[in-house]
């Protein structure tokens, strides 16, 4: 079945109010949890020595795009719910994640020089370093993945999973998550995919 007008202002309401809503929730959680002394950090001693990798801020910011992209990309009514239901469904997780045990990014962070500065300057300014386990950001670029694969023609398939490659290993080159946080995000995107959708279990061979 293909989306008639009503659902395509469904689509437009989806790709307003989920932005909305997944900023929202993190800007809370990172508000309420920002007051909070002495926070954990959970890393692997190693990342010390990940290099931030300034041109890595061009996937990263790329998501709030693809997020908006993929919500119109589904031609059924049972595609578009199955995907908002998830979206929906992984911010909320996250947020009791963020809420009940809130980490702190371990070590310190600085803007790098030239071109990517200010893009830099902005995102550690106004991005939260306690909402950290699971990494929002992966989680979505996970949750979207088979959405934008599936309704990208074929040739060029390849180029789109290697851009939410990219997306999801640019929160570590740009200093915003952990390993740990990135390895959660797709446990619990995993999770998403075994609920009771009908053809769900198909999206991950896309």
């Amino acid at each position: 079945m293909k989306l008639d007008a009503r659902n395509t202002t469904a689509c437009f309401y989806a790709a307003l109010l989920l932005p909305l809503y997944a900023a929202g929730v993190y800007v809370a959680t990172g508000f309420l949890t920002g007051g909070r002394a002495e926070l954990a950090s959970i890393y692997f001693s190693f990342e010390s020595r990940i290099p931030l990798i300034p041109i890595s801020i061009l996937p990263y910011l790329s998501l709030d795009l693809l997020f908006i992209i993929a919500v119109f990309l589904p031609k059924s009514p049972q595609e578009l719910l199955r995907l908002v239901f998830r979206l929906v469904t992984v911010v909320a997780i996250a947020a009791i994640c963020f809420l009940v045990f809130p980490l702190h990014f371990a070590f310190p962070r600085s803007a790098p020089d030239g071109f990517f500065s200010l893009p830099y300057q902005a995102l550690y300014r106004i991005d939260s370093t306690h909402n950290m386990l699971p990494s929002l950001h992966a989680a979505i670029t996970l949750i979207i993945w088979p959405t934008l694969a599936r309704h990208t023609p074929k040739p060029w398939r390849p180029a789109v999973h290697l851009w939410l490659t990219l997306t999801i290993f640019s929160t570590l080159f740009t200093h915003q998550h952990h390993i740990p946080d990135v390895l959660a995000a797709l446990i619990l995107a995993g999770l998403m995919f075994l609920l009771p959708f009908r053809h769900s279990t198909s999206e991950l061979r896309t």
